[in-house]
């Protein structure tokens, strides 16, 4: 840590030449949708279930919408 501070040419060479692995981050921002996802669904389950019946079938739609959001969108939004 201290090489970039006093040489951060020299630092940042080095790690331009190293190997990139988005693995990591990616599985991260993947089990973060997913849980996202999941949370979305269980309290717009529990919404529905105080809704009018003619209502609940509306909102079941939009409740698969909305997880699907939570999946694309968490990883774009951090």
């Amino acid at each position: 840590m201290l090489e970039v501070l006093t040489n951060p040419g020299g630092f940042f060479e080095k790690k331009i030449k190293e190997e990139v692995d988005l693995k990591p981050p990616l599985m991260i921002l993947g089990s973060m949708a997913l849980i996202s996802a999941i949370s979305a669904y269980m309290i717009a389950s529990k919404v529905i279930g105080n809704l009018p019946s003619d209502v609940a079938s509306v909102a079941q739609i939009g409740v698969a919408i909305g997880a699907i959001f939570a999946i694309i969108l968490r990883p774009l939004c951090g």
